[in-house]
């Protein structure tokens, strides 16, 4: 419905026709503001949308990071046992532990 309709056929006294005219032109003069409203909110929309693809890309990365470090972990846990053992064989004897690192270079247990 453009503008507003037309108040020759009503049966109403003119205060309300004026009140009828002014809230039709206040409703024309606050179309450009939502129509700027609109455009702002679809753009928020459009944001936090690529936002939130951003983050589910990073979390993503994050969990592969994660599955890599997990990985790399368990290798060098398994390779530090392997020669925790080869340790105990040239030692010749079952020493519970084997103090390793610079502090103890030069000693034995």
């Amino acid at each position: 419905m453009n503008g507003p309709p037309p108040l020759e056929n009503y049966r109403s006294p003119q205060q309300f026709k004026d009140t009828v005219v002014a809230a039709f032109a206040r409703r024309e003069a606050q179309q450009p503001e939502l129509v700027a409203l609109r455009e702002e909110l679809a753009a928020l929309k459009r944001e936090s949308k690529l936002t939130a693809q951003d983050n589910a890309h990073a979390m993503r990365e994050l969990e592969n990071t994660l599955r890599t470090y997990a990985n790399q972990i368990q290798v060098l846990t398994l390779r530090n046992a392997e020669l925790e053992g080869q340790l105990h064989r040239r030692a010749g004897h079952e020493v519970s532990v084997i103090r390793v690192g610079p502090e103890h270079a030069g000693t034995r247990p």
